[in-house]
């Protein structure tokens, strides 16, 4: 049962959504974090291309919170370590829930589904991996419009 604070993209968004040749929403500056660094490299990389966005990157808890105060919105994976040389662990939960606590737009991204169920029931945006950066570019644009 989906709650009815879910906001969700779902692999079948609709069109105009992903439509790239949809108008712009105003760039943002956003954290991607993600303890992978081709992946986050790789997204941060398409933010910047096809949504125009600045982006700041963290592959650890320590360091997302360090730089949320300098950002717009968030892009977290679910799970990254704490801190450097430590294990993996649902600290992207932890981040959006902070992220949204300082008024930022927040999109979890992650392949466990209880993880993103807990950040549905909590009211935060988040996709199922493997979502594609388009949905990504494309909930970020619907965040900044919302939370404007």
């Amino acid at each position: 049962m989906t709650p009815p604070s879910a906001s969700v993209l779902s692999p079948q968004a609709p069109a105009a959504m992903l439509d790239t040749e949809a108008p712009r929403s105003k760039p943002m500056c956003v954290l991607v974090v993600d303890d992978a660094p081709v992946l986050r490299e790789a997204i941060a990389q398409l933010l910047t291309l096809e949504g125009g966005h600045t982006v700041h990157e963290a592959g650890t808890h320590l360091e997302a919170v360090a730089l949320l105060d300098a950002v717009d919105a968030v892009a977290t994976d679910g799970f990254f370590p704490y801190s450097a040389g430590e294990a993996t662990g649902p600290w992207g939960l932890a981040l959006a829930r902070l992220a949204r606590a300082r008024g930022k737009p927040v999109i979890l991204v992650s392949a466990d589904a209880d993880l993103v169920e807990q950040a549905h029931w909590e009211g935060i945006r988040a996709l199922s991996k493997p979502a594609g950066i388009l949905q990504l570019v494309a909930a970020l644009a619907e965040a900044r419009v919302s939370h404007s």
